[in-house]
């Protein structure tokens, strides 16, 4: 009776515990798909593992390396889950304020991306060129060459001067720990900055000028970047207006669980500013605080940095190839160049200014009045000191 009792398990036990004889093995394919069925079946299922260790599908390629966002990530119990993130409006939102959030799902923000480019940039871009150089080659602050060249009333081309101060600028910035100066065209010859400081205070207080990039760039302005097929648009939420993107987080959690934010909360709150754009203006007011000697002792610093720092970076190796084939006087080569470029970074830090530079940033818009005319309203000053 025992034997039999045994036998009749272990007969059981054959048929939970292994395949049948006549059962057919699965294919690789059919595992594979299997393994992809389950995995998908855990993607959307809402459990305490994925709580854990949560995947985030908003990363640095679409937000940048630090992005001002909180990820969301809801659903029930066995069900499909949702994620959203919370973040800045992105694009162009002209209803939306400088200190808004939005909550958008992770399935559209690759389509809020895509539509992020204001159509009329270019064309807006051209039409404003073109006042701005009219306006400014009237009022003589500008004069056009035999070639057809805008320059300074000294005969200096403007463009040329732009980008020999974008490169100094550039350059500074390489420098470890440098204190550049801003604007960029301060580091200018001094009669090619002072002029370009006397253009651009035509460009922002000439009221006619003004009004008419307000009326050019109308178009540019009133775009909206949306989602799905052109018909959702970014909203707002209330409740986080104004909320630095460190407090996010604990704003979002107070909300959902009912907890009222402490007191005193509202004076953490970010002031809301005038939107600007490419095309809003700026000039400086003031006189320029720099000695010649000194601008002239950093310029000639920069340069030879630059110098040096385009020497080193030809030494650098980059491909496995060039690698595998360095050679000791190679390696003796780069350090060379390494230590030239420090000790010219070091005769930059010494040449550089400190201190207020005299010139402060004006920004000024375009008000619409109630009876449809334009007044031109100045902002915040912003003083522009050598960092």
């Amino acid at each position: 009776m025992s034997g039999q009792q045994n036998n009749s398990n272990a007969s059981n036990f054959t048929k939970v515990g292994q395949r049948g004889r006549n059962s057919t093995p699965q294919t690789a394919e059919q595992k594979m798909q299997k393994k992809l069925e389950a995995s998908q079946k855990a993607n959307n299922i809402l459990s305490s593992t994925h709580i854990a260790n949560l995947e985030v599908r908003a990363d640095e390629k679409q937000f940048g390396k630090d992005p001002d966002l909180l990820v969301v990530k809801m659903g029930v119990p066995g069900g499909k889950t949702a994620q959203f993130v919370i973040c800045r409006p992105i694009g162009f939102t002209p209803h939306l304020s400088t200190v808004d959030w939005v909550a958008i799902e992770t399935s559209q923000i690759h389509t809020y991306m895509q539509n992020e480019k204001n159509p009329f940039e270019m064309k807006v871009g051209m039409t404003v060129a073109n006042l701005k150089n009219a306006s400014a080659i009237e009022a003589k602050v500008l004069v056009k060459n035999e070639d057809g060249e805008l320059c300074y009333p000294g005969g200096k081309i403007r463009q040329k001067s732009l980008d020999y101060a974008k490169e100094m600028f550039t350059f500074h910035s390489k420098v470890e720990g440098a204190k550049k100066m801003v604007p960029s065209l301060l580091y200018m010859d001094p009669a090619e900055r002072d002029a370009e400081l006397i253009l651009q205070k035509h460009w922002g207080t000439t009221s006619k000028l003004l009004v008419s990039i307000e009326e050019a760039t109308l178009d540019y302005r009133e775009w909206t970047t949306m989602g799905g097929v052109g018909n959702i648009a970014q909203v707002g939420i209330p409740y986080l207006k104004g909320v630095p993107k460190h407090l996010i987080q604990v704003f979002t959690q107070n909300r959902m669980l009912g907890i009222e934010n402490p007191s005193g909360w509202s004076a953490l709150l970010e002031t809301e500013s005038i939107k600007t754009d490419r095309f809003s203006p700026v000039y400086y007011e003031g006189v320029v605080d720099i000695k010649t000697d000194d601008m002239q002792k950093l310029q000639e610093s920069i340069r030879e940095f630059a110098v040096a720092y385009k020497a080193h970076n030809k030494l650098i190796l980059v491909s496995k190839d060039d690698k595998a084939k360095d050679t000791p006087e190679q390696k003796t080569a780069r350090a060379n160049a390494h230590n030239t470029m420090q000790a010219k970074a070091h005769l930059v830090k010494e040449a550089e200014l400190h201190g207020y530079t005299g010139v402060t940033q004006q920004a000024v818009h375009v008000q619409k009045n109630a009876d449809g005319s334009s007044i031109v309203v100045k902002g915040k000053n912003q003083a522009k000191k050598k960092k």
